[in-house]
């Protein structure tokens, strides 16, 4: 369109597009971390009645830190199972961190930073 001043966008290149869709399966999405509360909250089955089946993973800059399921009945539910897991992890020597925090310091900073997902909304 001469002299409108309006300028046609070029077509992506095929490149740039299958860069930005490896970029989206590379990084989990909502989906992906749902799909393994609910693979973990089988693990009750058998074990947890009258309470329904959960699971529950913590993760932290997109990594799964943290996971759980409620067990057995009268016991941990999963959120807190989830929880106690991360903890764990973060005090591992795996955990790196460009923190200067340690201990309980250094699992309150993280689990802030953290998003937990749970297959049932936590009792209070």
């Amino acid at each position: 369109m001469r002299g409108t001043g309006l300028r046609c966008a070029l077509p992506p290149r095929i490149t740039d597009v299958l860069s930005l869709l490896r970029l989206k399966e590379a990084v989990p999405s909502h989906e992906h971390f749902m799909q393994r509360a609910l693979e973990l909250a089988v693990r009750g089955t058998g074990c947890t009645s009258p309470n329904p089946l959960v699971g529950s993973v913590v993760v932290h800059n997109g990594h799964i830190i943290g996971e759980g399921w409620h067990e057995v009945y009268g016991q941990a539910h999963a959120e807190v199972n989830a929880l106690n897991d991360a903890r764990r992890f973060i005090q591992s020597d795996e955990f790196s961190s460009s923190s200067d925090k340690t201990g309980d310091e250094l699992i309150v900073q993280t689990l802030s930073e953290c998003t937990l997902y749970v297959t049932l909304e936590p009792c209070n």
